[in-house]
This record gives structure tokens, sequence and C-alpha cells, in this order.
């Protein structure tokens, strides 16, 4: 039969869960863009794997830090299209950059088109307007947006 030491591991236990309460206590919702599941988590709005990495988009709550992972930059701004308004107001919006596949802030990067994305939306997003092919078209979110409403 093996010894153990019941005093060190009760402190062990009670350490770890001391660490979590702590952690989930501090108030802070972590909004950075975190990579999804690929191929396993699928698109909130048409329900499609996740697994292009140079299209990919994802919302992050700001008020949960609920994360929506999209297959499409387009069924990002569709799906917000359709949900309240406050969710919209508190959504922090990334997608994959259509070069490198990191993750951008939308908001702070450059959006393109025509691209073939999963659900031919066609938009594409860059880090920096420098690394936009020369014959892609440079939008704005809100011309983005309109173009979506257009083609309901």
């Amino acid at each position: 039969m093996r010894n153990f030491n019941f005093p060190k591991i009760a402190f062990a236990s009670s350490l770890a869960v001391v660490v979590a309460v702590t952690a989930a206590c501090s108030g802070k919702i972590n909004t950075d863009a975190k990579d999804p599941k690929w191929d396993r988590d699928v698109c909130e709005a048409c329900k499609m794997l996740v697994s292009d990495k140079h299209f990919t988009a994802q919302m992050v709550d700001s008020s949960t830090g609920k994360r929506y992972y999209f297959d499409d930059l387009g069924c990002l701004f569709n799906w917000l299209a359709k949900q309240k308004p406050e969710v919209a107001s508190r959504a922090v919006i990334y997608a994959t950059d259509a070069k490198s596949g990191k993750w951008v802030d939308v908001n702070k990067g450059v959006i393109a088109e025509t691209f073939v994305t999963p659900m031919s939306f066609g938009f594409g997003v860059f880090a920096s307007e420098k690394d936009v092919p020369a014959d892609k078209k440079i939008l704005t979110v809100d011309e983005v947006k309109a173009r979506l409403a257009s083609k309901k």
C-alpha cells in the first residue's frame, strides 16, 4: 500500500482552487483573438467548418468574453446585422490576414475585395495597406456592410 502525504496534496489542491478563483474573479475579460479548433468549430452563421486560415473571422463579446467564429468575414457581418444592436456595439471583430494568416483587428486593418473566400463573399483583411495586392479594391467596414445589405 502506498503512503500518501495528505497535507501536501490538500495544500496543492487548495492552491489550485485559489489560483483558479482569483483568475476568474479578476474582472478583466480577455478579448484578444484566439484560434478556433480548426476543422472542428463551425461557423456561427452558416454552420460550415471553420478551416481556411486566411479568411476566418471571429467576434468577441466584450461584456462576456464569449467568442463566435465564422468561416468568412461576410458571414460575420451578416450574422451581426441579424443580432440585437447592443451585441454589435460591444463586438470586438478580428479576421485572419489574407496574406499571413495572423489575426487582425478589423477596425485597425484594411479590408479589400475580391478574393475567393469560403462562402464567396470575397472580402480579405490585411494588417497594412501595403500588403493589399495592387489589383484589389480597398473598402471601409461601412462599405462592406452596405454591399452585404444590398445583396439581401
